[in-house]
C-alpha cells in the first residue's frame, strides 16, 4: 500500500493481489549493489508473495501480470515484428497470412535472421485456439490439450524474396491435413512473376526442368520430374 497506493488503496486489495499470487518477492542484502536482471525473479533467488512476508531494505518486489497471447505468451518476444504480416483468415485450426518479400520464413542454420521471420511473428499477429479433441483420438480434455500446437507453423514455405498467401497451422490435425494436400498436389498454387525488360514473342511454351529451377534459389525439391 505505502508503495503504491493507487494500485492498492486498501489492505483488502492489497491482501487479495497477495492471495492471488501475483506478487513475486526477491531477498537481496542492502549492502550489495543491487542491480535488476531477469533472473531476479526466477527462483531460488525469488518466492511468491505471502501475506505474513515482511519488505526488508534492499528487496525487490515485483508484480506478475498474465500476457494476452495465452499459450503463445512464452514466444511473444518484447520487441513487435519489424514488418507487418496481414492475417486474411484465421480460425481455431488454420489461419492464412500475407508473407511480405524480404522475409524469411524461418531462421537459418547459422541464424543471420533474428526477429525478422515469419516464425517470430506469428505468435504477435495470431489467436490462441480454443482446445480442439483430435479426429484420430477418443480421449477427453488431455487428448484436446495435446492437439494444439505451441506455437503456430507454417505448412509450407514461400521464398525469401516471394511475396503471398501462407498457411499456418495451429493443431497437430491441421498440419497432417494441409501437409497432406500439399504432397499429393490438391492445392493448386499460382504464381506472378515481374520482368524487368521486353520478352521476345514465340508461340512455343519455355518451361524449366525442377534441377534448374532448384539451381535458380527455388525452394523446389529437384528430383520432382514435374
Amino acid at each position: 500500500m505505502l508503495i503504491d497506493p493507487a494500485e492498492y488503496p486498501s489492505l483488502s486489495k492489497a491482501r487479495k493481489t497477495i492471495r492471488q499470487k501475483k506478487i513475486v518477492l526477491h531477498r537481496s542484502n542492502v549492502d550489495n549493489d543491487v542491480k535488476f536482471p531477469r533472473a531476479s525473479f526466477e527462483r531460488p533467488a525469488a518466492s511468491i508473495g505471502r501475506v505474513l512476508d515482511r519488505v526488508q531494505p534492499g528487496d525487490i518486489i515485483g508484480v506478475q501480470n498474465r500476457l494476452s497471447h495465452g499459450i503463445y505468451s512464452r514466444y511473444v518476444g518484447l520487441a513487435k515484428p519489424s514488418f507487418d504480416l496481414p492475417v486474411l483468415y484465421e480460425d481455431d485450426h488454420v489461419a492464412i497470412v500475407h508473407k511480405p518479400p524480404g522475409v524469411a520464413i524461418y531462421n537459418g542454420r547459422e541464424g543471420g535472421h533474428g526477429r525478422n521471420t515469419i516464425r517470430y511473428a506469428l505468435p504477435h499477429v495470431l489467436k490462441p485456439p480454443k482446445q480442439q479433441k483430435s479426429i484420430h483420438s477418443n480421449g477427453g480434455a488431455d487428448a484436446k490439450a495435446r492437439n494444439v500446437l505451441k506455437r503456430p507453423v507454417a505448412c509450407h514455405r514461400l521464398d525469401m524474396p516471394t511475396s503471398g498467401v501462407l498457411v499456418v497451422a495451429k493443431t497437430y490435425d491441421a498440419v497432417a491435413d494441409v501437409t497432406r494436400q500439399f504432397e499429393h498436389r490438391i492445392v493448386r498454387k499460382t504464381y506472378a512473376a515481374i520482368l524487368n525488360g521486353r520478352l521476345e514473342e514465340s508461340s512455343e511454351e519455355n518451361t524449366i526442368s525442377s534441377q534448374e529451377a532448384y539451381d535458380l534459389g527455388v525452394d523446389v525439391d529437384p528430383s520432382d520430374s514435374k
